[in-house]
């Protein structure tokens, strides 16, 4: 190989390297975003469901959804609940949270507010 296209090789790598980073870390973030709303509608439909239980759920709604969620995501959910009451009447339990990208400095923003709802008929 000759002296000049090691260089050559250099220089491909260095104009390259920034761009594969950059593709690998949105990879993860976009995973940890898929995690991440996984994790809240499934706190929601906890919730929701413990909700609907009435009083054989001792927690609550907001208990079941912390409890889903459990210390997997850094800074913790918001959860709201709405509705419910009555026998045969409807509850919404709403669960958010603020994912916070690793890609900050390319996505212009550092937090990502993302939600998920669940309802169920209270029994």
């Amino acid at each position: 190989m000759r002296r000049t296209a090691r260089g050559q090789a250099l220089v491909e790598l260095t104009l390259l390297l920034p761009l594969l980073v950059l593709l690998v870390m949105g990879a993860i973030d976009f995973g940890r975003l898929y995690f991440s709303y996984t994790t809240i509608a499934n706190a929601a439909r906890e919730g929701a469901m413990c909700a609907s239980l009435g009083d054989a759920c001792p927690a609550g709604a907001v208990g079941a959804a912390s409890a889903e969620v459990s210390g997997t995501l850094p800074g913790g959910v918001t959860t709201t609940v709405a509705g419910g009451g009555a026998s045969g009447s409807t509850v919404k339990v709403t669960v958010r949270y603020n994912f916070q990208a690793v890609t900050t400095a390319v996505l212009g923003t550092s937090t990502f507010p993302i939600q998920a709802s669940a309802s169920m008929v209270v029994q």
